[in-house]
């Protein structure tokens, strides 16, 4: 069967703020051209920044920091806690605000260790007019060790590339799981994965890192491309290792049955820190039908009637995703109601019209700063 996807296909319309004075952001991320994460949630955050009119330049690990900011001065500086060194910056971000600039902290509460010597700043300082990230339970520590607010921001589907699309013979499968093999998803590899794939009946797609030799052969060149400073071998590399183009994702989710998704876990099942993953929010932007291991956050973004949410129960997983295989109806309404809700809730224009109005708010700092920028209000 060749479906069309019933919404329409394209960027959402715009929010407002598409039509206010344009805002120059800066964002700190240290290797945008690395297959992490962190390069998947910066693309969504710049491709939303500019699909309402904004631009968007990069802070890198080879900038100097306070060179880069001076020779950009954004209107919105975006920034991580977990890079940034306090003890060398808090007063340049003081004077910065001063200027104009507003900051934006990605902040991850309580501090790792390697950065802890940061808190004191937080506590003591009023660097930044936001603190925000993507983990759910972070406001009532942060808030009781500072005495400021955090906001959570979750993560998004990117506005520019994840829409639905028509399915394809090219990308289709039964059983489709994008992402990387890794230690903290040990118990999906063995007790999903594993027996899925050996039902030789069903089309399973595996795509990512780490599953085969060659990828652990790569991993090992970026480190020490990394540890060298080889930059030419380092880019080599990462261009290497990325699996699918930005571009063809929403044609793998669109034209699986079934989109599976599952988040990092310690060995006992807990979850290593409380975070709604990107991919979550991805599937059914791009029109897939999505069976996800249960976060109870994620309830707080989809209804049962949009996402299929399974405990960490071998039998109920693979049960669940035959009974739907062999259900399209039930699939097929599913997967509309969810894909309506994230094109409607869950794209990353959306994230950033709200991190754009509570910078404009004041919100983050101790105290407000003598002067605010207009272009941000």
């Amino acid at each position: 069967m060749v479906r069309v996807a019933s919404l329409k296909i394209g960027v959402p319309k715009e929010p407002d703020l598409h039509n206010s004075i344009r805002v120059k952001v800066l964002y700190h991320i240290l290797h945008p051209e690395a297959n992490a994460a962190e390069r998947w949630i910066y693309e969504a955050w710049r491709d939303g920044f500019v699909a309402l009119g904004h631009t968007v330049e990069e802070l890198r690990l080879e900038h100097n920091f306070e060179v880069r900011v001076r020779d950009v001065t954004p209107d919105l500086l975006m920034t991580d806690i977990c890079v940034l060194d306090l003890r060398k910056h808090a007063d340049f971000l003081t004077r910065m605000r001063k200027r104009g600039t507003k900051v934006a902290i990605w902040t991850h509460w309580p501090l790792v260790k390697s950065v802890r010597h940061n808190a004191e700043f937080v506590v003591s300082r009023d660097i930044a007019d936001v603190y925000f990230g993507e983990r759910e339970l972070d406001d009532i520590a942060f808030q009781r060790d500072t005495g400021k607010r955090y906001f959570c921001i979750p993560n998004a589907a990117n506005s520019k590339y994840h829409y639905p699309a028509t399915t394809t013979l090219r990308f289709a499968s039964d059983i489709l799981y994008i992402g990387s093999r890794l230690p903290h998803k040990r118990w999906f590899e063995e007790n999903v994965l594993q027996q899925l794939v050996a039902e030789r009946r069903y089309r399973t797609l595996i795509i990512g890192n780490n599953w085969t030799t060659r990828d652990q052969l790569l991993r090992i060149g970026r480190r020490i491309s990394i540890a060298l400073d080889l930059k030419r071998l380092k880019n080599a590399v990462e261009a290497r290792t990325v699996k699918i183009k930005a571009e063809n994702e929403r044609h793998y989710y669109s034209s699986a049955k079934i989109c599976l998704n599952f988040h990092e876990r310690e060995p006992d099942g807990s979850q290593l820190h409380y975070v709604v993953n990107q991919r979550t929010f991805k599937i059914p932007a791009c029109g897939g039908f999505q069976v996800c291991d249960e976060v109870p956050a994620i309830r707080k973004y989809f209804d049962p009637s949009e996402i299929v949410l399974l405990p960490l129960d071998k039998k109920r997983w693979i049960d669940t995703v035959k009974y739907y295989l062999e259900h399209e109806d039930e699939r097929e309404r599913i997967r509309r109601n969810g894909t309506a809700r994230a094109q409607r809730d869950h794209l990353s224009v959306y994230r950033c019209k709200r991190l754009l109005e509570l910078v404009a708010a004041d919100v983050g700092g101790a105290g407000s700063m003598p002067e605010r920028n207009s272009r941000l209000c």
